[in-house]
């Protein structure tokens, strides 16, 4: 399910960065660049 994959992936970026919000948006933004 792409949804779940998704879901997945910001959990991911979140618990990559502490689950600061922050620094998982700039790490998520620089990923699609």
């Amino acid at each position: 399910n792409d949804y779940d994959a998704h879901d997945a992936n910001l959990i991911r970026w979140l618990r990559a960065r502490d689950l600061n919000l922050a620094k998982a948006e700039e790490m998520l933004r620089k990923s699609l660049q």
